[in-house]
């Protein structure tokens, strides 16, 4: 299990990863008023600095196999 932070820094929510092939591969805090998965992105708070200063951003989403 690891915590999700949202762009402040403040915890919202959890996320986990399964070590078995049973059920989902990972498993997050179901959607609430603060944790809303496809309005947060994951570790934001932790490049911000590095985006101010670089004046630029990529994002990318994983690539299917």
């Amino acid at each position: 299990m690891f915590p999700i932070w949202d762009a402040r820094g403040e915890p919202v929510g959890f996320g986990g990863r399964a070590l078995d092939a049973q059920g989902p591969k990972y498993k997050n805090t179901a959607d609430t008023v603060l944790y809303q998965k496809s309005r947060l992105l994951y570790g934001l708070h932790w490049a911000k600095g590095e985006i101010v200063a670089r004046g630029e951003v990529v994002i990318c989403e994983g690539i299917p196999m």
